[in-house]
């Protein structure tokens, strides 16, 4: 039999077969059967590494890549499944080929082959469900794996069933690595029932920088793919690709030197794909200067713009859109819109060529949006008699104005025109003028303004056409239907204005802005993204109303929504670190509730755990050095609060009852209980109107605080002691807010840090109140800090100091200082130099200096000499050099000195650098001012990444990344663990709870 080509280079490849047959000739070698090759190229392989220390060298490359394909061959079950459920050969091989291609294209086909054995053994059957697991896991949680961060072992520990014979895998592989000083790894000991993401799967599709969303046509030949652009270098060139789905291979790519690709759009059917582009080889030209141009993917070949008659020029190509018709089959039509938005031409593909149709739309007016309507050869045209991108919400406010100014000059009200296109007989046949900007009125009807600064502004429209037409409109926080059954007719504009308010059904409003939506091609389904929430509405359409709604837990910030074509699947895109995908069945995934009224209103969000009960808030500590978890609850029905107490490392539930504390729906609560106090603190806050409440307040504007001590002996809840404090406001647009919180152990004292944000002008006050905890004693102190604040970040608070920074004017900026005295004293003030300090010579910086000795709490805040030889000495010359490029200049800094340590806070960018530093972007300063980490953690420094949804441990020692795992929850904000650091609690925005334990 003779041995082909691409296994002879197989044995090229593997540096173990190259060192045996060094000195034999290829065409010397024995004439065998395939299978006896494979397997000698297969033992070669594993000869070679017989400690199993996988390298990420590129000798290993071709394996990484191969090997399951060569064991298959050999038919070598025990080879098979000793490296492919090796979980540290698995990391090698992610880290190495830097992709999960070749590891989920490995199990998959060992799979298959498992799948088409005929002999039908139990140990057969329990290895084909190990691996159609261990494909699951990976297939639903491949977006939270980190290729040049994660441990796989790791991934499985956190991802992994608690009953799951992948888990017990896992932990053994852990403990040998541990022996082999490797680790340390973390396993979850409790995970609080959370709302499940119900994702089908998650995807990776690209880690490299993109600008602009994924795209995703229809299903081709069976088969989903993904369209998307990816930075390449430093030289701003940009490409545009075409990705299968299921497993990340390139379809497609269109690669240009000095080009920046702004769009892209795919043809439904996935034949053709469209890019907005710009060449940045003239840098002095307009931004007028972007073009499109149109690929034909199976080709890969560029399409011609070409005119298919006389007198008339071909258009420049530099359209403001584009967008292919949903069916190109039977309608091959492409839809452009000119540079000012002011005509939109209709073109036919023709092969290679795209020929003018002769079909143009010119409009007086500015157009808002034209598309396809779905299902139909007709076109949506809205027109705006207003420019929109003029009068776009900003901040000062200064649009309104300007808006205003439109209406008085031109005697106008915003309006919005729609218009239908027949492609075929090329006509408007409808058309209705609708309000662009509504308002909602007490009697629960919707409006047009003239009021523009309560009012929401059209964001989109679409036309369903069926047996009853009817218009979807979006505004900017509100959704809903506008019955035009009637009311159209032939080349007559129907005027909607008036009628609005009769016509007009919401199916969904809230006060949140719409940032996103996507509906499903049959509309049932229409998928919401509000405001920065990070999670996704769900609506459930029928009969031209919302059934039901639901919602999608998203723990990424910042997502963007795709529906696929012509299914009821949604992909929600996550953009912080490449592209990744998570895609969702609509139909089976999710859990629907009823809408009341025929619409979903959601307000403000609150955690129901049953009909009258409200979650308020919610603490934790290591008390006694045992865990305890605190939940306070507002009983709307009996107007009581309720306590539940959760205690040891599986968070069992161990008090649950009413306390002697009524309920105000019109307070706001906060909890808290500490590692060395036996009380749980209750601390609620109400804006009061009376101007009598207290004698040192006579302000109208003020709120009465009240601090509650609950005490928790053999099972009862009992309220021990209140203290009651008035709290004085300059205005009553004042938002309060605790900022920090602690229990002073050396006076039994309660401190409390507030802070007073004016909503007028974003200045912010300061207060702190100090109670204490003794029965016998009912002093109080209230301090108001009578200087506002602007930008202002806490640096530093321990049991008798806090410091703060803060912004007094565009160039200046102060660091206050407070010794938290029974009464706090007004604060020193050390002003930062305004020029910044040149880190490449000597100068002054402002040094926090923590005591050395053990039972003082007292800091000094000194000047010292800094510089670069000062900087390299502790961090390293290439760290300092990094941390000081941007201009050579540090304008904002603090240096923090524990002893021989030192930490650097960066307060321009709000950044903290250890000594030892080794992540050049450093931590978030106030990640870390939350849970605590950054005052000198004994072993582990844990770091909560929101954006990738990831806890990432680091040594103190060395400030090098031990593990990066997937957070136990998405809203995952605080991680601390216990004085050993043998357990981490992480709490949730929506206070779940979840309990790390540490294996070394």
């Amino acid at each position: 039999m003779h041995i082909d080509e691409d296994l002879i280079w197989a044995f090229e490849q593997s540096t173990c077969v190259y060192k045996e047959f060094s000195e034999r000739n290829v065409e010397d070698w024995p004439l065998v059967n395939r299978k006896q090759v494979n397997q000698q190229l297969v033992q070669y392989y594993l000869g070679y590494h017989g400690n199993h220390r996988w390298t990420l060298d590129s000798k290993n490359q071709y394996f990484y890549f191969h090997f399951a394909n060569h064991a298959i061959q050999a038919e070598d079950h025990q080879s098979l499944e000793k490296i492919l459920l090796d979980f540290n050969w698995i990391t090698a091989n992610i880290k190495s080929t830097k992709s999960l291609t070749a590891t989920r294209n490995g199990l998959q086909n060992y799979l298959t082959y498992l799948n088409s054995t005929h002999t039908k053994m139990n140990s057969l059957t329990q290895k084909i469900d190990k691996i159609e697991k261990l494909i699951d896991l990976l297939r639903r949680n491949e977006s939270y794996l980190d290729i040049k961060k994660t441990d796989f072992t790791q991934f499985v520990l956190i991802n992994a069933k608690s009953d799951s014979s992948l888990l017990q895998h896992a932990l053994d592989t852990a403990k040998e690595n541990i022996q082999h000083h490797l680790g340390p790894y973390w396993k979850i000991v409790k995970r609080e029932n959370v709302p499940i993401t119900a994702w089908l799967e998650s995807r990776t599709i690209e880690k490299k920088d993109a600008m602009i969303l994924p795209k995703c046509p229809s299903l081709y030949d069976g088969r989903l793919r993904i369209a998307l652009n990816q930075y390449e270098n430093d030289k701003a060139n940009w490409s545009v690709m075409i990705k299968d789905y299921e497993t990340s291979k390139l379809v497609f790519k269109m690669k240009h030197a000095n080009i920046i690709v702004y769009d892209v759009k795919v043809s439904q059917d996935g034949k053709y794909v469209a890019c907005s582009f710009e060449d940045t080889k003239n840098s002095k030209r307009p931004k007028s200067s972007i073009q499109w141009a149109i690929y034909n993917i199976i080709g890969r070949e560029q399409m011609r713009f070409t005119m298919n008659g006389k007198g008339r020029k071909l258009p420049k190509l530099n359209f403001s859109t584009l967008q292919f018709s949903p069916n190109m089959k039977t309608q091959p039509y492409v839809i452009t819109i000119s540079n000012r938005r002011k005509e939109i031409d209709i073109w036919t593909v023709y092969g290679i060529e795209i020929q003018y149709a002769n079909k143009t739309i010119s409009c007086e007016d500015e157009i808002d949006c034209c598309k396809f309507i779905r299902d139909s050869g007709d076109i949506l045209v809205c027109q705006r008699n207003f420019d929109r991108s003029k009068f776009g919400k900003n901040e000062d406010g200064s649009w309104i104005n300007r808006l205003l100014n439109w209406m008085k000059l031109h005697h106008k009200i915003p309006e919005s025109r729609v218009e239908v296109w027949q492609t075929e007989n090329w006509h408007c046949h409808r058309l209705w003028d609708v309000p662009a900007l509504i308002q909602y009125f007490d009697d629960c009807k919707y409006r047009y303004t003239k009021h523009i600064d309560c009012s929401s502004y059209l964001y989109s429209v679409d036309y369903i056409k069926g047996n009853i037409p009817i218009l979807l409109m979006t505004y900017n926080n509100v959704i809903g239907f506008l019955h035009i059954d009637g009311k159209s007719s032939e080349n007559i504009v129907i005027d909607m204005i008036e009628e609005f308010e009769n016509s007009f059904q919401p199916i969904y409003h809230n006060q949140q802005t719409i940032e996103d939506m996507t509906i499903s091609d049959d509309y049932r389904y229409v998928a919401v993204k509000r405001g920065y929430n990070v999670d996704v509405l769900m609506l459930n359409l029928a009969d031209f109303c919302c059934n039901s709604f639901a919602t999608i837990p998203f723990g990424q910030e910042i997502h963007h929504l795709i529906t696929v074509p012509h299914s009821h699947h949604l992909l929600v895109t996550n953009q912080v670190n490449g592209q990744s995908l998570h895609r969702y069945d609509l139909d089976n995934s999710l859990t629907w509730l009823t809408a009341q009224t025929n619409q979903a209103c959601i307000k403000q969000q609150k955690i129901f755990n049953s009909a009258d009960i409200e979650l308020l808030d919610s603490s934790f500590a290591y008390y006694c050095n045992h865990l305890q978890v605190v939940k306070l609850y507002g009983d709307i029905k009996m107007k009581k609060l309720k306590v539940e107490i959760y205690q040891g490392d599986k968070i069992d539930l161990v008090a649950s009852d009413h306390v002697d504390l009524r309920y105000d729906t019109k307070a706001s609560y906060k909890c808290y209980t500490y590692d060395d106090l036996q009380y749980i603190i209750i601390f609620q806050w109400r804006k009061c109107g009376y101007k009598d409440c207290s004698p040192n307040c006579s302000e109208l504007h003020h709120s009465r605080i009240t601090i509650s001590q609950i005490s928790y002996l053999q099972g009862k809840l009992a309220v021990v002691k209140k203290t009651q404090a008035v709290l004085c406001e300059d205005a009553g647009d004042t938002d309060i807010g605790i900022e920090v919180a602690r229990y002073r152990k050396s006076d039994h004292s309660l401190i409390f840090i507030l802070s007073m944000m004016h909503q007028s002008n974003d200045k912010c006050r300061l207060a702190i109140i100090i109670v204490t905890c003794d029965d016998n004693k009912e002093m109080v102190h209230v301090y108001h800090d009578p200087a506002f604040y602007e930008k202002l970040k806490i640096i530093y608070c321990n049991d008798h100091n806090l410091v703060i920074y803060q912004q007094i004017s565009n160039m200046e900026y102060l660091i206050q200082w407070c010794k938290l005295q029974s009464n706090p004293v007004k604060f020193t003030a050390l002003k930062l130099p305004e020029a910044g300090i040149n880190v490449w010579k000597d100068e002054l910086i402002y040094k926090i200096v923590l005591p050395l000795q053990d039972g003082t709490d007292d800091i000094d805040i000194v000047a010292t000499l800094w510089g670069f030889g000062i900087s390299k000495k502790i961090f390293g010359e290439e760290s300092t050099k990094h941390l000081i490029r941007d201009n050579d200049r540090w304008k904002k800094c603090i240096l923090i000195e524990n002893g021989a340590d030192f930490r650097i806070i960066d307060l321009q960018y709000s950044r903290i650098f250890l000594k030892n530093i080794h992540n050049m972007e450093g931590f978030h300063l106030q990640s870390l001012l939350l849970n605590g980490s950054y005052i000198w953690p004994k072993k582990y420094l844990p770091i909560i990444d929101r954006k990738n949804c990831a806890i990432l441990f680091y040594d103190v020692a060395t400030s090098q990344l031990l593990q990066a795992l997937q957070a136990p929850h998405n809203d995952c904000e605080i991680i601390q663990g216990n004085e050993s650091q043998s357990l981490f609690i992480c709490k949730g925005c929506c206070h779940h709870y979840s309990v790390l334990e540490t294996l070394t």
